[in-house]
């Protein structure tokens, strides 16, 4: 299994211009998420770093492509959208911008909304992504789902 040292210095290896550190290391149902900052001169951009677990290379490169396409058409400013920045199929690996906020599988498995309205409002949020994710999807035609 990789660890958090291992996913440091395979990012140092692929941003060589940029200092990495790793902040955390967290476990999913299929994958293990690792939060890092890139450290150039003086600007600093925190990334995430999904390791699936079980995948196969085209899952993992499928995923990539959905998150690269929902990333360039998504315009919604509700609606907020990781920066795609590299895959690896063979090891399973996607890096992407951080996008700051609670994971809402998190939100609704692991704590209490603090609220119904704090819940309903999630809700919504999500449905309006998910409606403009295959609204994007069906625009330009590659999407089974549209067809149904």
């Amino acid at each position: 299994m990789i660890d958090r040292l291992d996913v440091q210095r395979y990012i140092e290896e692929r941003f060589p211009d940029c200092t990495v550190k790793s902040r955390m290391a967290l476990p999913y149902r299929n994958s293990r998420i690792y939060h890092l900052d890139l450290c150039r001169e003086q600007s600093r951009e925190r990334i995430v770093v999904k390791i699936s677990r079980n995948y196969q290379p085209r899952q993992v490169a499928a995923e990539y492509a959905n998150l690269s396409r929902f990333y360039q058409a998504q315009k919604q400013e509700s609606i907020s959208s990781p920066r795609p920045l590299l895959v690896d199929e063979e090891k399973g690996i996607l890096a992407m911008s951080h996008v700051p906020g609670v994971n809402l599988a998190y939100m609704l498995h692991e704590i209490r909304p603090v609220s119904l309205d704090a819940l309903n409002r999630a809700l919504d949020l999500s449905a309006a992504a998910l409606a403009q994710y295959h609204r994007i999807f069906c625009h330009d035609g590659r999407s089974t789902a549209c067809s149904l």
